[in-house]
């Protein structure tokens, strides 16, 4: 799910990849996303730990954010993002 963050006075849109929210990203961003290793279930039915995709050249890993602001997409980790954005 998108959701509204806000970086001073800027509001951005942003979304956390969990993993499992391909399709949600894919909307996010407008595009499809090259993934790797997505929804290969182990034989134990988990997921393996290295969920990522790449993203024009930017490895996301799984908990990675993206954000949308001044018309660019920004990926940053949870504690970068954390560190400038606060929710609306």
């Amino acid at each position: 799910m998108v959701n509204q963050y806000k970086k001073n006075q800027d509001v951005v849109e942003a979304i956390q990849y969990t993993g499992l929210n391909a399709r949600d990203i894919e909307d996010f961003l407008n595009e499809l996303i090259y993934e790797r290793v997505y929804a290969m279930y182990r034989p134990n039915g988990s997921l393996p730990s290295d969920r990522s995709f790449v993203y024009k050249g930017q490895n996301v890993m799984y908990g990675y954010y993206l954000v949308k602001e001044k018309g660019s997409i920004l990926v940053l980790n949870e504690s970068q993002f954390k560190e400038i954005y606060q929710p609306v």
